[in-house]
């Protein structure tokens, strides 16, 4: 728990890599329906926000969806603001084609 009183991952890398082993199914099918690119560090927001919008009658498949979103909200809580200025700036500086999409405090790299 964080000092804000929101929950947190004591290790958000080890949280984000265990999340893409246990909800792989509700990735792949997130990325499929939305037309997505791959869930990575840097490019995760869309799947927290499509996560509980999948229209599928497979029950399993929809919890690990709906888990995912709540995945992502806690995820988001463990980082403090000054590390998602620095991972833009970093970005910004590091980009190839001097672009970089953002996606909230969300940043992916163009493909």
């Amino acid at each position: 728990m964080a000092e804000s009183g929101m929950p947190v991952f004591k290790d958000a890398n080890k949280a984000f890599k265990q999340a893409k082993i246990d909800f792989a199914y509700g990735f792949d099918f997130i990325k499929d329906e939305f037309n997505l690119n791959k869930v990575n560090r840097f490019y995760w927001k869309p799947y927290k926000t499509y996560g509980w919008q999948v229209t599928t009658e497979d029950d399993e498949l929809k919890k690990q969806c709906l888990d995912i979103s709540v995945f992502f909200d806690i995820y988001e809580n463990s980082f403090g603001i000054e590390l998602n200025f620095f991972i833009c700036y970093i970005l910004l500086k590091s980009s190839s084609q001097g672009t970089v999409h953002s996606y909230g405090n969300n940043l992916a790299l163009p493909n």
